[in-house]
């Protein structure tokens, strides 16, 4: 995105930066290199205006998060409301921990499913019975990551090795003949 607004609309440029951030797979760069990467084509998005999955929920979340800040400081302080700088200071704050939250998860989903397929399944399963378990924070996420031993690293090999196996560049053709390989 290197001068994009000399050579096509701000929106394409920003769309393509997304799409580039979307269809990041980890391949074989270690972690720290992965979470590297991701981080350095989100920063690209958002200094071009782009703010990376950040809609309505994020920031009724973060409305939330801020009114029991503030709820606080007016316990702690005899009733009086926060002034408005530490408010922006703290929106701004928790903001971050929200967006490094977001990003944990975009690392979480785009890692290499052969190597943390069972702990991709894992997590949104836990999330499915009330048990939110992503990681928070990119330190969290790449010891994670790095720490990770997959209970049952057959069944990944094995649908890695399937996976390989579809796509080793044969393909069937039907014609009015019959089959052709």
């Amino acid at each position: 995105m290197i001068n994009f607004e000399e050579t096509k609309p701000k929106t394409q440029s920003l769309d393509d930066q997304m799409e580039r951030i979307m269809t990041l797979r980890q391949g074989e760069e270690n972690n720290a290199e992965f979470i590297k990467l991701i981080v350095k084509e989100l920063k690209v998005y958002e200094k071009h205006g782009g703010d990376f999955l950040w809609g309505k929920p994020m920031s009724d979340e973060l409305d939330k998060k801020l009114s029991k800040v503030k709820e606080q400081f007016k316990k702690d302080n005899g009733g009086n409301d926060m002034p408005r700088d530490e408010v922006s200071e703290q929106k701004s704050i928790l903001k971050k921990e929200m967006k490094e939250y977001i990003l944990s998860m975009a690392v979480i989903k785009r890692a290499d499913e052969n190597r943390y397929g069972t702990l991709q399944k894992g997590l949104r399963n836990d999330y499915l019975m009330g048990n939110d378990k992503y990681p928070t924070s990119i330190p969290e996420t790449l010891k994670l990551l790095d720490n990770y031993k997959d209970p049952n690293p057959t069944y990944n090999q094995n649908r890695a090795r399937d996976r390989a196996s579809r796509n080793d560049g044969t393909s069937f053709l039907q014609t009015a003949n019959g089959l052709k390989g």
